[in-house]
């Protein structure tokens, strides 16, 4: 009897078609199967004695690199496999190749698909599988979580700004060969050309991803309008993705690093766009006022709006400049003082000081007018300065003697205020005390105020910081010098009275370039060197 069960089961197993390359319909193979799962099903009834299979049952597979659809032949005995997580990009995959041959070759593209597939899937079970077992380990144990806490501190969810870090050779490398791929398909000859194939909003808006891909590799669009999770955009991910690969087989990138470096690039690309559409906006408003017979500056002055913008950016970017210079030297002397950097980072970009240009119109010395957040304390801002000291010292090496590149932008004080929102999830004393008196209940509660934080600076530093003054032209534009620093004499000569009446006139006054002895010869010297003062001859300081 157990016989002709086993033989009915082979019998069955006969019976199961085998998927040819030409054919690709999978009924009689999931008959075939259901038809085994039933005689199997009825081999349990056998009661306590055990059936097995003297020849090991043989499936046919489906053509490769199709997924495998087979299931199990008996539920009873075999666990339950862990939860996948279906993925759009499997689904994009499975879309992908349902609408290839049948019979194509197997490709290499096709075998790193099915690896990224595979690795993808075997981490998602592990950690559901890892989840589910520490639940059931530690039922009342914290686990994390994706959602954001509203009760948490806004300062521990900003995330800080720290120091830029130098990327690697190869990432360089990588993003390069992403710039010329990308610059290759949307047939621009280099970074600065126009963009010609960008879609109408109308072909983006009835785009549907069931129309199949929005563009090819040999007609490349992206829609430079939107961003890059719109339905267009994504297609032409997909796009750029599968090109770069074929391009590049062996760059040593997954498809997904690929897509990321992209969408970046991407959205380099719609600032570049953006700004070239603001240009030509310009341009044809002020050629319209031409024609129009109106003069140029009657209208709206687009141009200037351009300009402003550029100010803006210019603004932000010293904004920026400013707090990495703070966050350099809170780092360099962090063995002195530990909490320096901690307490620029609370501060971030948006707590520092934003400053004006007062020489807009080209000519002067560079100098901008800082504006005072009236939020801020006193305490604070002398604190900051203490740092913009010790980073003037780092920059002339300590002994007075001027390191190359470009310097820090003088900043003066003004009275104007900043109409910026104060930084919020401060410690108390990082706000001043006028400003918090004149706040109503509701938006001090708002400000989610945080404990005191320590902003005494060692007596070892302060030191540092008196011979360096962060309101002296003279060191702003590293002039300082030509009155505190020894250097080789050409020639030493005791001064007459009338020397030394210029060169008091000139360690007094803020013109160096008009002091002159003999109308050629330009002052450098000391004061504890008077009066005899080192004096070069045709050099300028």
């Amino acid at each position: 009897m157990a016989h002709n069960r086993n033989h009915g089961k082979l019998q069955a197993f006969d019976d199961m078609p085998m998927m040819d390359s030409d054919n690709s319909n999978e009924e009689g193979f999931v008959s075939a199967a259901e038809e085994l799962d039933q005689c199997i099903d009825e081999d349990m009834n056998v009661g306590d004695t055990a059936v097995t299979l003297h020849t090991p049952p043989v499936r046919s597979l489906p053509p490769f690199p199709r997924p495998l659809q087979m299931r199990c032949p008996s539920r009873a005995h075999v666990p339950v496999a862990l939860p996948m997580q279906e993925s759009p990009r499997n689904e994009s995959i499975a879309q992908e190749r349902e609408s290839y041959d049948s019979a194509a070759p197997i490709t290499r593209r096709d075998l790193l698909l099915i690896t990224e597939n595979l690795q993808s899937d075997i981490a998602n079970a592990a950690r559901a599988a890892v989840s589910d077992a520490l639940k059931l380990c530690f039922p009342m144990a914290a686990y994390p979580s994706t959602d954001v806490d509203e009760s948490q501190s806004p300062s521990k969810q900003r995330k800080k700004k720290t120091l830029p870090s130098h990327c690697k050779s190869a990432d360089l490398e990588f993003q390069r060969l992403i710039r010329e791929h990308a610059q290759l398909l949307m047939g621009r000859e280099n970074a600065k050309s126009l963009f010609t194939n960008v879609p109408t909003k109308e072909e983006a808006t009835a785009y549907q991803s069931a129309q199949g891909p929005a563009c090819t590799p040999n007609a490349f669009h992206v829609d430079l309008n939107d961003v890059p999770s719109s339905a267009w955009n994504k297609s032409a991910s997909h796009v750029f993705t599968d090109s770069f690969r074929n391009a590049y087989p062996d760059c040593g990138r997954t498809s997904k690093q690929i897509c990321t470096a992209w969408v970046v690039h991407f959205n380099y690309l719609r600032q570049i766009y953006a700004t070239q559409q603001q240009v030509t906006c310009a341009e044809q408003a002020r050629i319209g006022r031409i024609v129009a017979g109106h003069a140029t500056g009657n209208n709206v002055d687009d141009v200037g709006i351009l300009d402003q913008q550029r100010r803006t950016r210019r603004r932000q970017e010293r904004k920026s400049q400013l707090y990495m210079r703070r966050l350099r030297a809170a780092n360099t002397h962090a063995r002195a003082y530990p909490t320096a950097s901690h307490v620029v980072q609370e501060l971030g970009v948006a707590g520092m000081s934003s400053d004006e240009s007062d020489h807009e119109a080209g000519w002067g010395e560079t100098t901008y007018m800082i504006t005072k957040k009236m939020w801020r304390a006193n305490q604070v801002t002398a604190w900051l300065r203490a740092l913009d000291a010790l980073h003037l010292r780092a920059r002339y090496q300590r002994q007075w003697r001027a390191s190359a590149g470009a310097w820090p932008h003088l900043r003066l004080i003004s009275a104007k205020p900043s109409e910026r929102a104060p930084v919020e999830g401060l410690a108390h004393n990082f706000y001043a005390r006028e400003f918090l008196d004149s706040l109503d209940p509701h938006s001090l509660s708002d400000l989610d105020i945080q404990d005191v934080v320590e902003l005494d600076i060692p007596e070892s530093l302060t030191k540092l910081t008196k011979e360096y003054d962060v309101f002296d032209k003279q060191i702003y534009f590293n002039w300082l010098h030509a009155r505190h620093m020894y250097v080789m004499a050409e020639q030493t000569l005791p001064l007459s009275s009338s020397q030394t009446r210029v060169a008091v006139d000139f360690f007094n006054g803020d013109n160096v370039d008009q002091v002159m002895i003999k109308g050629s010869l330009y002052l450098r010297a000391r004061p504890s060197a008077w009066p005899s003062l080192v004096w070069y001859g045709g050099n300028r300081y």
